[in-house]
């Protein structure tokens, strides 16, 4: 019978002498002979197929708890299990990997399309429509993770501690339950648009668009309906959201629009991403439609 010093057994199996110990300490390779007087290790030959059975298994990501079963059950049957057992674990590691990647390549578009949103928008601002051009399209989010709340207002404003708690709170819920994120925060509110600037409080509503859910019936999600809205994209912060909101409704009372739904309020790019109060970007929606006449009726 051939033994093998420490250092052969490790540059035969590729196995490093620095692992080799961790084995032996651990009882899933133990050299079979050991000099008493100077404690150097000896693997004997049939070792080489333990320790190459023990290097293709840790090669495949399995545990060491796996690997010691097996080594210590020495049957097929077992690697079956513990392999079953792995792949499991790594298509689960894989669909975590795919949602952390759709995630951010969701955020870095917001985020990039912001970015450019603000530089066009800072270079044609002028007086009579101080925040950019006022826009009408097809508003849809589909799928949304939302929470309701009662707050003080003014909405979002860095002080309101409550708005950004519940934020907090729906960006947890969306983590937690493997969902995708896939736009920024909205807000509706549940009271008249003008309760933000006049009232002290109010009922207000948050959500966040996501990809379709994988499972159903979360109490936080839903679907909203596809609405035509008018759109002006307010920058800066919210102590003069105001003026917008005024620019827009006498806009769609000017060409022939009425309004249909509570306004939407997207932040683009909030205190949390914005960083500096001039840099944040607010589009404010209000879903509309034609004003009938009584003789388009007739």
């Amino acid at each position: 019978m051939h033994y093998y010093t420490i250092g052969e057994f490790a540059q035969i199996t590729g196995i490093p002498v620095k692992t080799l110990y961790f084995y032996d300490k651990k009882k899933i390779l133990v050299p079979e002979k050991r000099n008493q007087e100077n404690n150097y290790r000896n693997y004997s030959e049939k070792q080489l197929m333990c320790a190459m059975l023990i290097k293709e298994l840790r090669d495949l990501d399995l545990p060491l708890t796996s690997i010691k079963s097996v080594i210590i059950k020495k049957e097929p049957e077992e690697i079956k299990n513990c392999l079953k057992l792995n792949i499991k674990k790594l298509e689960k590691d894989l669909d975590d990997q795919l949602h952390l990647l759709r995630a951010n390549k969701y955020l870095l578009n917001h985020i990039d399309s912001s970015i450019q949103s603000f530089s066009k928008i800072s270079k044609n601002i002028n007086s009579a429509c101080p925040n950019g051009a006022i826009t009408v399209d097809e508003y849809f989010d589909d799928w949304v993770a939302f929470i309701k709340f009662h707050t003080k207002f003014h909405v979002c404003d860095s002080s309101n501690r409550t708005f950004l708690e519940k934020q907090a709170i729906l960006k947890s819920l969306i983590a937690a339950n493997h969902l995708t994120a896939i736009g920024a925060t909205r807000a509706i509110f549940m009271d008249h648009y003008s309760a933000q600037f006049f009232s002290e409080e109010g009922d207000m509503e948050i959500y966040i668009p996501i990809l379709t859910p994988p499972i159903s019936g979360l109490n936080f999600v839903k679907q909203i309906p596809q609405c035509t809205t008018a759109m002006i994209t307010h920058i800066g912060g919210y102590s003069n959201l105001l003026v917008s909101y005024i620019n827009l409704i006498e806009w769609i009372n000017a060409n022939g629009y009425q309004m249909s739904g509570r306004p939407i309020e997207v932040y683009s790019l909030d205190p949390v991403s914005a960083f500096k109060v001039e840099r944040q970007i607010t589009q404010v929606r209000i879903p509309i439609e034609r004003v009938v006449s009584n003789i388009e009726e007739q």
